[in-house]
């Protein structure tokens, strides 16, 4: 590709002003750089003039032909070759003298053709503002597209609604206590009769199971149910749905010292039991107790019975009971050590919150005694979480949750309050749910539904934030299909 005379820097100068040219040209100073070719030929200092080809002429004819080259365009530049034979030839018969008279006409008649030279220029210019007009043109584009890149920056606001989607399913989550849940648990044991009461024995991380149905305490070795404790009294539960039970709430002390809540005698009979293990993992009976505490009937007071879950201080352990329905007491037992005394009633909960039967209990991260207040089996909805100063017996908090019946409480290894909701009168609406803090709502708290469980009883965390589940599930003359489930770590409860 060729390139226009008229983008040369040299060009654009000279064609400023031809006059000053001339002047330059003419001063002999200009002839002083001077650069001598083989031929005898001396040649001005402009550089771009040695591309002509010029030879063999005068200085002066050099000078005209590079002003007719400058300032015409290259078309244009063929045409003087035609006219100047003429003129080349009046030197050939004049004098040398008379050469300047010729060389004045030409002069005169370079206006003339200058006038069409400098129009042409002028054209040239144009042309060359054109391009210059048009890459504001081609800028304005480049202009443009930061506007096409504003709706690229309107893309992260129409993600805003993707980011207020989760706002829209916190009432989802409200209504969790009518939804099925999402997590699904594995069936890690079958053939348990209304089981009840879970705990890990420590050193072997071993799971015991109070299958009550079946009066004993068994023990998940393999996948499969060992006993470990035989032969326990029986009882039936309820006055509605009637349940076959026996042992109910399990508590390690230490690696063989096992406490026991019996369910199989009659209030005011019925026994704490304290139990230790043999080392070789063999099964014991029931009456094989090292030590056992009633809470018998007074003159003022009924005898407690259906000592149902516990959790432990470093001082005592707490026993939920379901003997006298106007007290609903917790039962407390004195631990130093191994060793369990002094057993008596401890919190009145139902004078302290006017709801019947407390069954679910725990020790919350800060140390708060926290129990879960069941309620009446046929009334929906009036089931308590409420949180104790252990020492004080004072009632820190009590919580409306929602829940119909709470049976269990837990926290997870992060914290987390979760509960079981045995729901008596519509099992279908019963399972295990996460308690949360929300403070818009009036009682401070909302539920959100884990999983959905047919009658659940207990639960418990192993060291590995596996969650370990009893369910009663079908259920008829008082007995069961009851199961062992396990809620995954990777659910992360």
């Amino acid at each position: 590709m060729s390139t226009r005379w008229s983008n040369l820097p040299s060009f654009r100068k000279l064609k400023m002003n031809s006059q000053l040219f001339w002047f330059q040209l003419n001063n002999a100073e200009m002839f002083k750089c001077r650069s001598r070719i083989p031929g005898g030929i001396v040649l001005p200092p402009f550089p771009h003039l040695y591309h002509y080809g010029v030879i063999n002429v005068t200085i002066r004819r050099i000078a005209l032909l590079s002003t007719c080259l400058l300032l015409a365009r290259p078309a244009w530049a063929q045409e003087p070759p035609a006219a100047e034979p003429a003129a080349q030839e009046q030197p050939a018969a004049e004098a040398p003298a008379e050469a300047p008279a010729a060389e004045e006409k030409p002069a005169e008649e370079k206006p003339a053709e200058e006038k069409p030279a400098e129009e042409k220029p002028a054209e040239e210019k144009s042309a060359e503002e054109k391009p210059a007009e048009e890459k504001p043109a081609e800028e304005k584009p480049a202009e443009e597209k930061p506007a096409e890149e504003k709706p690229a920056e309107e893309k992260p606001a129409e993600e805003k609604p993707a980011e207020e989607k989760p706002a829209e399913e916190k009432p989802a989550e409200e209504k969790a206590p009518v939804d099925p849940g999402t997590t699904k648990g594995e069936v890690v044991l079958e053939g348990l009769n209304n089981p009840c009461g879970l705990a890990f024995q420590p050193e072997t991380a071993t799971l015991f199971i109070a299958d009550s149905g079946n009066h004993k305490v068994v023990k998940l070795v393999d996948g499969k149910a060992v006993d470990a404790i035989t032969d326990f009294p029986g009882d039936v539960y309820g006055k509605g749905p009637m349940v076959n039970i026996g042992p109910l709430g399990l508590l390690f002390l230490d690696k063989n010292t096992l406490v026991v809540g019996g369910g199989g005698l009659p209030d005011g009979e019925e026994l704490l039991r304290v139990y230790s293990l043999p080392e070789d993992g063999s099964a014991i009976k029931a009456d094989a107790m090292s030590a056992s505490f009633p809470l018998a009937a007074t003159d003022e007071l009924k005898g407690e019975g259906n000592f149902y879950a516990m959790a432990a201080t470093g001082d005592g352990i707490y026993v939920t009971c379901n003997g006298d329905d106007t007290k609903g007491w917790v039962s407390k037992a004195t631990v130093s050590g191994n060793t369990v005394s002094g057993y008596e009633r401890y919190l009145a909960t139902k004078e302290a919150t006017e709801v019947d039967a407390p069954v679910g209990i725990t020790i919350s991260p800060d140390g708060y005694l926290v129990v879960g207040q069941m309620g009446e089996i046929n009334v929906p909805g009036d089931s308590l979480i409420t949180f104790y100063d252990a020492a004080s017996k004072e009632m820190l908090l009590n919580v409306k949750t929602g829940l119909h019946d709470i049976a269990a409480v837990v926290y997870s290894k992060r914290g987390q309050m979760y509960v079981l909701d045995y729901a008596w009168a519509d099992s279908t609406q019963g399972g295990l749910f996460q308690v949360l803090e929300d403070t818009s709502s009036d009682t401070g708290v909302r539920t959100k539904k884990i999983t959905a469980l047919d009658k659940p009883t207990a639960m418990v965390f192993d060291a590995s934030g596996n969650l370990f589940v009893t369910v009663i599930g079908v259920a008829a003359d008082g007995n069961s299909q009851g199961q062992l489930i396990k809620i995954p770590a990777s659910a992360g409860l």
